[in-house]
């Protein structure tokens, strides 16, 4: 990453990592938040992104990363994110029903993870 001119990861932390609910339904969207603190006394630059595993046919989960922002975020300051990922129906992905996944990526590390239900 630093070859991108990512900066360390050692002096950022994720808290209050919170999704809307565990269950929901396909249609729905999954609404999730967090505050990403930089304890660095410099700005660094960071690739913010998250990952949804879903739920494949065979039970396995597959993985698929979204991008949530690619700037140098201020040394020693707190920023909250909420985003919202769509469970909408199209024709390109079939949804299954059980249990998916939601995860935070910073810099290619992944983070803190939360389990979540789809039900038809």
């Amino acid at each position: 990453m630093k070859l991108f001119g990512l900066g360390s990861v050692k002096n950022i932390r994720i808290e209050n990592f919170q999704i809307s609910t565990p269950k929901f339904k396909v249609g729905d969207s999954l609404i999730f938040s967090f505050k990403l603190l930089n304890n660095s006394d410099k700005k660094i630059k960071i690739r913010l992104e998250y990952s949804i595993y879903y739920q494949k046919a065979n039970g396995t989960l597959t993985k698929k990363v979204c991008k949530i922002s690619e700037k140098e975020y201020p040394s020693n300051s707190t920023t909250k994110i909420t985003r919202k990922h769509s469970f909408k129906v199209v024709t390109t992905r079939k949804f299954y029903s059980g249990l998916h996944q939601i995860a935070i990526i910073i810099n290619g590390n992944e983070f803190e993870k939360h389990n979540f239900n789809l039900i038809e």
